[in-house]
């Protein structure tokens, strides 16, 4: 875009804000930009330019831009950097889920032989007479004590 029409699609938007009624605002003061409208869920742009900028003269809206251009880039940092942090935390934390499902499927395993261990135990004691099944829990109770 030119300069000659960027000036002239300044002054366009600098003249339709001007039809608007005359703010209370002091014509040559500097309009700062405010974050808090800025970051409301129902902000409209323009309402908010025609607002903010009702009664600035020409070079105020150029340094406006810079400060909205100058907040634009501080949220893109700021966003970055929140990024790259949670990003961090995201991969820790499914390290470490992973750790835990191997952990997971180990202990079931494990259990599942110690449930298989058990049933063969049982098949093997009701195979066994009763003489020689009382002879072995002597001995385990022995064993036991000792």
């Amino acid at each position: 875009m030119s300069s000659d029409v960027r000036r002239k699609s300044i002054r366009r938007v600098h003249a339709a804000v001007r039809q608007e009624p005359a703010a209370p605002a002091v014509p040559n003061e500097l309009p700062t930009v405010s974050l808090s409208k800025l970051t409301k869920p129902d902000f409209r742009a323009e309402e908010y330019l025609k607002e903010t900028l009702r009664v600035v003269q020409e070079k105020n809206i150029r340094q406006f831009r810079k400060a909205l251009e100058d907040s634009r880039k501080g949220a893109s940092k700021n966003l970055q950097k929140n990024v790259y942090r949670n990003y961090e935390s995201f991969v820790f934390i499914s390290k470490e889920i992973s750790s835990m499902e191997r952990d997971m499927q180990l202990l079931r395993e494990l259990l599942h032989n110690i449930s298989e261990v058990g049933d063969e135990l049982m098949d093997e004691d009701e195979l066994m007479d009763e003489p020689s099944r009382l002879a072995r829990r002597r001995t385990q109770r022995m064993s036991m004590a000792n």
